[in-house]
């Protein structure tokens, strides 16, 4: 079983989030690969840039991903798909709807237990797979429609991510997520999402390829400051603390995430098990009796 950098905290899974790039220091391998990929829009309507970081898209898209359930994106999603196949879809249209089949993803591994150095899937469930392929397939439209963001970058990088079951995966996908996360790093550094995303990278690689919870938590600390409205910043720099043995900051960072998010049950319930000195309260799932005791 991996343990933490100092040998002491025995994982088990891995919870991915928008931003997991553990692929990229991880030897891992997939279960279901791209089944199809739409032919890419020529560039007639090329929008050079990605929608603005602040806007109603992502007021929407926040507010629906806060509720922790993969419906509660569904009204959003199904406008984003019909927009999609239109004529008037823009490189702007594709790039939302990747993010949003992101969140998509990530939701259905709300509840799953953070580990160093192990896939969230050993397969991936078919509504996750089916989100994989339509966010990768809009993030090559977006692209062939001209942007060119970071952050077109980082949404490729973490849906391949998505991909990694196992050792042929990531020998298959490794070097397509490393470059997409390196390019997002070298386009915009200090934006919070790549920040997150390279603090995965190193929180959540095995210890002999990249584990570093101390440089972790400098990413963390970054983006939780800039992203204001979302929790899951504070809940990985919980964990970064959690493995270096600092109990104290990593209930105040469990603390500020519920707060942010209430919703979050996956947060709600780590900070009862880290305040009850219960075993992994990180490492394991977060189960239907537990979730029923918050209410």
């Amino acid at each position: 079983m991996p343990q933490s950098a100092r040998g002491t905290h025995p994982v088990k899974r891995a919870l991915p989030v928008p931003w997991i790039a553990t692929a990229v220091a991880v030897v891992w391998s997939v279960h279901h690969h791209l089944a199809t990929a739409a032919t890419p829009v020529p560039p007639a309507q090329a929008t050079p840039s990605a929608p603005p970081l602040l806007d109603d898209f992502d007021t929407e898209l926040a507010t629906a991903r806060a509720a922790c359930a993969p419906a509660a994106l569904t009204p959003l999603f199904d406008r984003l798909v019909a927009a999609s196949r239109t004529d008037a879809a823009t490189a702007t249209t594709w790039h939302r709807l990747a993010a949003t089949c992101l969140e998509r993803c990530l939701l259905h591994s709300h509840r799953r237990g953070l580990a160093v150095g192990t896939p969230t899937w050993s397969a991936l469930p078919a509504a996750v797979a089916g989100d994989v392929d339509q966010g990768i397939a809009a993030v090559a439209q977006a692209r062939a429609l001209g942007d060119t963001s970071a952050d077109l970058h980082r949404l490729e990088a973490a849906l391949l991510g998505q991909r990694i079951t196992g050792v042929a995966a990531a020998l298959r996908w490794n070097r397509r997520i490393e470059q997409a996360l390196a390019k997002a790093g070298e386009l915009a550094p200090q934006d919070p999402r790549v920040q997150v995303a390279l603090g995965l990278r190193k929180l959540l690689a095995p210890p002999l390829l990249g584990h570093d919870p101390v440089r972790a938590l400098a990413h963390f600390t970054a983006a939780a400051e800039n992203l204001p409205q979302d929790e899951r910043p504070a809940v990985f720099a919980a964990f970064a603390c959690h493995l270096q043995d600092l109990r104290g900051q990593a209930l105040q960072w469990l603390e500020r995430a519920v707060q942010r998010n209430p919703r979050n049950c996956f947060a709600q319930v780590v900070l009862q098990r880290l305040r009850a000195g219960a075993a992994e309260p990180f490492g394991r799932d977060v189960t239907d009796a537990e979730v029923a005791a918050l209410r």
